[in-house]
């Protein structure tokens, strides 16, 4: 006999549910990310991990870059360029860390989403 409620959509049902919960709770209580905490989060989506001092460390210097170039007259692409330069350069000096350009492609985009709250 076929049931109405088989247990795929049950299962839909109770993910979806979870889901609009989860939603309803983060909006009530402003659940929103630091700089840190996204850069965190896309580093371990990249599969790559720091401890804490190094990541504040990595933050800082791409943090410091972006704001330098934001005060130059250049195109967003002339600044993203320098900026992947000299992160990159930046990185590998003082750090000795190599990163791919993808990576440093999105610390770079959330430094500039993040620049307005630091300067």
């Amino acid at each position: 006999m076929n049931n109405i409620f088989n247990s795929d959509t049950v299962l839909a049902i109770l993910i979806t549910l979870g889901f609009a919960i989860t939603v309803v709770v983060m909006k009530k209580t402003k659940f929103k990310f630091d700089y840190y905490s996204e850069l965190k989060m896309a580093l371990l989506l990249a599969s790559i991990s720091f401890k804490d001092i190094k990541l504040k460390k990595l933050a800082d210097i791409c943090m410091t870059i972006v704001i330098a170039l934001e005060k130059t007259n250049k195109t967003a692409q002339e600044k993203k360029a320098i900026a992947m330069k000299e992160v990159m350069k930046e990185l590998h000096e003082k750090m000795n860390l190599k990163l791919d350009e993808e990576i440093v492609s999105i610390i770079i985009d959330i430094a500039v989403s993040y620049m307005q709250n630091e300067k």
